[in-house]
């Protein structure tokens, strides 16, 4: 078998198109390169032939003749199959204008032959515009595998110029900022990546622009600043800078990498609210103990003093206001315990199935006369026959009282609030309205005023402890986090609507009848042990100290390479594994494959900021389970014991 002429760079022996419309010429090209051992895999006279060709027979490089018969030149056929292969072209030319070489150079030609040449000035263009062409591909190929890198890594990353103009942008970029790779790339970087200071509002020049204008004494992150996208939306974001430089240390451009800092800052809020909640709560037990033994002695030695006077004297009528007053102090007491409750993860409420509309009547009872002196009607439109939630009683009433009250004094000239329920039943499909409710039937209790409502930016902090908008330093903002946790702890959920000038309704959702932890015996947990993976120091803090809470045994890793160590040392001890998807190094994809490679039936709970879907695309299939970040502790908590409980033993 002929053997076919090595290239200088190692590959098999070139593939070459002739098209030379002169067919002497042709052939004695064709002579020439079968003598310098290249493989001529045919001749062309025309544009249209050469295309057809050139699509057929998979050339590596072309020598085309610029001035070729017919109705395409060699410049216009080379462009045309440029269109679909990016076969490296040779221009042949004995006597082209200036406007023609003009021309040429468009479609960037790998060389030029000046007719007549001799087979060594052949073969040296060869050689060299195969070299060229193999140094390209192998560029190419390193620019799609960074690009491949960088589309899947979590962080959004934009690079632009020197000019300022934008060159790449990755999908989480696309995601963050709201614009498509094909309508950034050549933008302004400002356009795209628009920013403003978070606390001034005012727009700010953003460290990448800083690179650009050669400013190198740049922080390595970036935060308080907003970064808002094409339709509006404002994120706050952090960032880190690098320039990018050529070998001489010429700037040829920048890179940005950015993250949204929203579930972030939403879980470190989560956590702190948690942790004054539970401050709270140990505080409010401690002076609800201490005060409720000062009230007993008083009420103790008043009813001792009682006995001694006479039925009718004045100083028995003092003695029975005191015991009055002791009696409102043990409702202050209560209430101050009720906060205590709900505040304490741990604490203990007695919650049975109560009727709701008993509920109901409690707390209007209550609250009827302080609100006729101001001029509010309260409606209570809720039926007998209203349905069995399971609740605290007591801690219901209070929370209702709380409610209303609060509306009340959003009406200082009088209104209505109007109290109705309905039915609601919870599907698998409807979760996305609370992800850690049950499915099942709900009760939703309406509380509609027609007070001044509040704006967005109260409606988004109203449950926040200490949140307050009464200039009174007698308010502490407490009531309305109070009552958040408690429905929360009875397995139900709180929603507000409000537009200023037209009310606020409150939509309170309780399942009915008796939930499930109500009736079975709480799932031992002191014996288990949970391995928290997670790169991001505050979301670990976050899940440490849900489960601990919680009762379970906690061990931690901060990356991928340390959650494996742990494993494999404590695989027997280790229950179920909760993982973060992305991750730097080692991520959830290849932490999941050793843990299952040691323990086949290991339990793992993934977590990702990114959709349900992307991650199952991400992941190999297998025995985990997924949560979307940001998530509520309950949710945590309530997939974390159904996961344990449903493992085979």
């Amino acid at each position: 078998m002929k053997q076919h002429k090595q290239s200088e760079t190692g590959e098999a022996s070139a593939r070459i198109l002739i098209v030379e419309d002169e067919a002497i010429v042709a052939k004695d090209i064709s002579l020439s390169l079968r003598n310098l051992r290249y493989h001529v895999v045919g001749i062309a006279a025309t544009g249209e032939e050469a295309i057809g060709k050139a699509a057929t027979s998979n050339p590596d490089i072309i020598l085309m003749d610029i001035r070729l018969a017919g109705s395409m030149d060699g410049i216009e056929t080379a462009r045309e199959i440029h269109k679909t292969q990016k076969i490296p072209v040779v221009f042949l030319t004995a006597h082209a204008d200036q406007a023609t070489l003009n021309r040429a150079k468009t479609i960037a030609p790998f060389g030029y032959l000046v007719k007549p040449f001799a087979e060594r000035e052949l073969e040296a263009a060869l050689e060299t515009a195969l070299y060229r062409a193999s140094m390209e591909r192998k560029l190419n190929d390193q620019r799609l595998w960074f690009e491949s890198v960088l589309n899947c890594i979590g962080d959004a990353v934009i690079a632009a110029d020197v000019n300022g103009l934008v060159t790449f942008i990755n999908p989480a970029g696309e995601y963050l900022t709201g614009w498509k790779r094909d309508k950034a790339i050549g933008r302004e970087l400002a356009e795209v990546f628009h920013t403003v200071d978070e606390q001034t509002r005012q727009q700010v020049e953003a460290p990448e622009m800083r690179a650009l204008h050669g400013d190198v004494s740049l922080p390595e992150e970036t935060e308080d600043m907003l970064l808002v996208a094409r339709e509006g939306q404002e994120r706050p974001i952090t960032s880190t800078v690098s320039p990018i430089n050529d070998t001489n240390g010429n700037l040829l451009g920048i890179v940005a990498v950015f993250r949204d800092l929203t579930a972030r800052r939403q879980s470190e809020r989560r956590a702190m609210n948690r942790q004054k909640m539970e401050a709270l709560g140990k505080l409010s037990s401690n002076i609800a103990h201490d005060f409720n033994n000062i009230i007993s002695l008083v009420a103790g030695y008043a009813t001792s003093m009682q006995e001694y006077l006479l039925p009718d004297s004045r100083a028995c009528e003092d003695v029975k206001r005191i015991l009055t007053a002791v009696e409102h102090a043990g409702t202050l007491s209560k209430r101050i315990l009720n906060v205590a409750r709900a505040s304490d993860a741990e604490g203990t409420l007695a919650i049975r199935p109560v009727l709701l509309s008993d509920a109901v009547r409690g707390a209007t009872n209550l609250l009827r006369g302080t609100l006729d002196t101001k001029g509010i009607a309260i409606k209570d439109n809720v039926p007998d026959k209203s349905p069995r939630v399971t609740v605290d009683r007591d801690q219901f009433i209070d929370i209702l009282v709380d409610i209303v009250l609060n509306s009340a004094e959003a009406m200082p000239k009088g209104g209505t609030i109007t109290l109705d329920t309905r039915s609601f039943k919870l599907g698998r499909e409807d979760r996305k309205l609370n992800p850690r409710a049950k499915p099942g039937p709900y009760a939703v209790l309406r509380i509609r005023d027609s007070g001044k409502g509040m704006s967005h930016e109260t409606l988004d902090r109203i449950f926040e402890p200490f949140f307050t908008t009464k200039p009174d330093e007698n308010h502490v903002g407490l009531g309305l986090s109070v009552v958040y946790n408690a429905i929360q702890r009875y397995g139900g959920w709180i929603r507000v609507s409000s537009k200023q000038d037209r009310g606020t309704t409150f939509n309170i959702y309780l399942p009915v009848g008796v939930p499930e932890e109500t009736v079975t015996t709480a799932t031992t947990t002191a014996s288990q042990t949970i391995l928290i993976v997670d790169d991001d120091e505050s979301t670990r803090r976050e899940l440490h100290l849900i489960l601990k809470q919680a009762g379970f045994k906690i061990l931690t890793a901060a990356d991928g390479k340390e959650a494996v160590s742990l494993y494999s040392l404590h695989a027997s001890k280790i229950n179920l594994t909760i993982l973060d998807v992305i991750m730097p190094g080692m991520d959830g994809r290849q932490v999941f494959e050793e843990i299952t490679r040691i323990n086949p039936s290991a339990i793992v709970l993934m977590l990702s900021g990114f959709s349900r879907e992307y991650v199952r695309s991400y992941l190999p299939g297998g025995p985990w389970r997924f949560i979307q970040k940001p998530f509520e502790a309950e949710q945590i908590v309530s997939t974390t014991r159904r996961l344990l409980e449903q493992k085979p033993t």
